[in-house]
């Protein structure tokens, strides 16, 4: 079943928990958190870690290569031409511990552990994966993608995450993609995985060796 998304702060992360799910037993309004746009607080008021997150925003546009399951992609990554401007920091969070987030990043815990300070937007567009249902002519172009950027004292800097639709035009028995990308204080990586209904097989690979080749 394809998951829903749902939005701390209107953005991507998804998956809110049912009742039970949490340690107060109560359920968790992921759009009940406020943001308030970068531009409008002043500098001093900025959360610590909000200048290196927006760096990393501005760092991060350009061509990539990378490896997936040892097969050489090219990743091109777009943000704002101000990525200040397209920043939303958090100015009423969630409660700490709450289930919102990327819930479906294998390697990492959900933002109620994190604590995030702001949220933005990337364009992301995949060529010569491995697998027909992530490329560029599949779901590999992914617009608007949100951000959620964290202080680099948890180790995360930025984190995005989202769940894809495969064109039904491919004809493959997959259905769906899972597509996380992260930058860390140690450099970038991400995770995909193509995925259908029951019976049919999985196909994962975790994106490694980022090196970053020009300007788009």
């Amino acid at each position: 079943m394809r998951q829903v998304f749902t939005s701390a702060f209107a953005l991507l992360l998804i998956g809110c928990p049912a009742p039970g799910d949490s340690d107060s037993d109560i359920e968790v309004d992921c759009n009940s958190g406020r943001t308030v746009p970068l531009q409008s607080v002043q500098v001093p008021d900025w959360p610590e870690g909000t200048r290196e997150a927006v760096t990393t925003l501005t760092d991060l546009d350009g061509r990539w290569t990378a490896k997936a399951c040892g097969t050489d992609i090219l990743v091109s990554i777009r943000t704002a031409s101000d990525p200040a401007s397209s920043v939303e920091l958090i100015d009423v969070p969630l409660q700490s511990g709450h289930s919102c987030g990327c819930t479906i990043d294998p390697d990492n815990p959900k933002d109620g552990d994190l604590h995030p300070l702001g949220y933005s937007t990337l364009d992301i567009s995949v060529t010569d994966y491995p697998n027909p249902g992530f490329r560029e002519e599949g779901s590999g172009n992914v617009a608007g993608l949100k951000a959620a950027l964290f202080n680099s004292e948890q180790g995360l800097v930025l984190r995005a995450c989202k769940t894809l639709f495969i064109p039904p035009i491919l004809n493959l028995d997959q259905t769906d993609v899972d597509f996380v990308f992260r930058k860390t204080t140690s450099g970038v990586s991400g995770h995909v995985r193509i995925f259908g209904p029951d019976g049919v097989a999985e196909d994962s690979c975790d994106l490694t060796n980022w090196v970053r080749v020009g300007d788009n």
